[in-house]
């Protein structure tokens, strides 16, 4: 799913010790993007809250389900740092959701802001049209996967005489 690996990268580029604990855990991102991505956040959030949601996401179009989760991800991304070895993944994914839909309801107001900063954010949207472009073209490549060799390049010559 291309919003999957597109909202992967905006993780690893703007929250980068998120990335590093979700990948250190194993986390799928697809198990991460499924509530906001194809339930608009109505499977694990309360009515009050996903209606709050949804406001912005009409007010400010797709780009605000990316903005709703770098802010749920920025405010509770720390109890990522209590998921264990054992089951870590499904355990990190639980723990997120359980965290950021309580912490919306009780800060529902922080958790608004704080994505309100980033849909401000011009480098977020910037990045976000070069990933999508990406996507279109057949060339986005899996978050922290080293660069593409330059046309012609090779490691072939390299020490041969």
């Amino acid at each position: 799913m291309p919003s999957v690996k597109v909202l992967e990268h905006l993780i690893a580029r703007f929250l980068p010790e998120v990335h590093t604990q979700l990948k250190r855990l194993e986390v799928p991102m697809v198990a991460l993007a499924f509530d906001p991505f194809l339930c608009f956040f109505a499977k694990e959030y309360p009515l009050s809250v996903v209606v709050r949601f949804w406001d912005v996401m009409l007010m400010e179009g797709p780009r605000a389900i990316y903005a709703l989760v770098l802010a749920g991800l920025e405010l509770h991304g720390e109890q990522l740092q209590s998921a264990e070895a054992l089951d870590a993944s499904q355990q990190a994914v639980v723990m997120l959701h359980r965290a950021a839909a309580a912490g919306a309801v009780d800060s529902l107001d922080t958790h608004l802001e704080t994505a309100r900063k980033w849909l401000r954010n011009p480098e977020v949207w910037t990045t976000l049209a070069m990933l999508q472009s990406e996507v279109e073209d057949g060339t986005l490549r899996d978050a922290g996967a080293p660069p593409e060799p330059a046309p012609g390049w090779s490691l072939t010559g390299i020490g041969s005489t």
